[in-house]
């Protein structure tokens, strides 16, 4: 459309004016049409007639070319142009008959990572829409992508909201807003009162070792009343993961990887540590001195889980912050 616009406005020119031009076609706003063209003021310069009056002549003998709904000047010799539904959606049809570089390709594209017990924020709304339009496109270039997603349901802020609902059971565990009460609940306590605080970080160590049939109870009841509350904004935005991932499917996965690569990593005041120097990085903690695992290990997990999931993936793309 862009293309058969432009060849019309150079054959209009060299028609009225004997004038060789190459039109430059811009997008206006919405509301003053589809496209727009100064090539009235590119003609003005060497015309004796104002840009205004060889505008006019290019609207009348442009007005009936195939596509276009509505010609109308702007300003000292803009013109803008609107273009038929029929041209629109055959323009739009034709943008989608690509060469398709990625065919034979898998991609992995993680996004979105809202963690349960703990709200969904704007953050996670702007990875979910951003995410699922970069698949999309790899999708339009002949990817398969497969949608996944990444979720810390271990660690403190799991063990303050598990806190908070057993403490207040039987509180209105149906209602809405619950699992946000409960967490608001065992935060307050962890920050005011060491005896709880003290309940929370044995909790923790539960969260991990699944040892407790009651705290595991509890944890997968608030990832299915977090889950049921990120669905329902995930099915009005029609978005949705092939695969999610969490954190305590990652954590064993990590540590294993860890504890079989101390060649790599390094014992240091009771944690385990990678010495990034050595490759221009910087010291990070892998395992904590409480044998508890970081970010970093939990990272290295579910890497490993991705691969076991698809080998064949050509690419793995993880769409986070900004």
């Amino acid at each position: 459309m862009y293309q058969e616009l432009n060849g019309a406005i150079k054959a209009a020119a060299k028609k009225l004016f004997d004038a060789d031009i190459e039109p430059q076609l811009s997008r206006p706003e919405e509301k003053f049409g589809d496209y727009a063209t100064n090539a009235a003021l590119q003609l003005a310069k060497n015309a004796a007639a104002s840009p205004h009056q060889i505008a006019q002549q290019l609207v009348d003998g442009l007005k009936d070319h195939p596509g276009v709904k509505e010609v109308t000047i702007a300003g000292p010799g803009f013109i803008n142009f609107k273009m038929t539904d029929e041209a629109l959606k055959k323009a739009a049809a034709s943008a989608t008959d690509l060469p398709k570089p990625l065919a034979d390709q898998e991609v992995l594209v993680e996004f979105g990572d809202p963690n349960p017990f703990k709200e969904m924020h704007i953050g996670h709304l702007y990875s979910y829409i951003a995410g699922d339009a970069i698949s999309s496109l790899l999708e339009s270039r002949g990817a398969t992508v497969r949608r996944l997603s990444y979720h810390g349901d271990v660690g403190r802020h799991v063990a303050i909201a598990i806190y908070g609902l057993r403490e207040l059971k039987g509180q209105g565990e149906n209602s809405r807003d619950f699992l946000g009460r409960a967490y608001a609940y065992g935060y307050q306590k962890f920050e005011s009162d060491p005896a709880a605080k003290a309940k929370i970080e044995a909790i923790n160590q539960h969260v991990y070792t699944q040892d407790d049939p009651a705290i595991n109870d509890l944890h997968q009841t608030g990832v299915k009343l977090s889950f049921e509350y990120f669905d329902k904004i995930l099915n009005k935005l029609s978005i949705s993961n092939d695969k999610r991932y969490f954190e305590s499917q990652s954590t064993p996965v990590g540590l294993k990887f860890v504890q079989d690569h101390m060649d790599v990593f390094k014992k240091s005041d009771g944690a385990v540590v990678y010495e990034g120097e050595k490759a221009g990085l910087h010291t990070r903690v892998f395992i904590t001195s409480k044998n508890l695992p970081t970010y970093e290990t939990k990272d290295l997990g579910l890497a490993e889980l991705k691969n076991r999931d698809f080998p064949q993936a050509a690419r793995s793309i993880v769409i986070t912050a900004n």
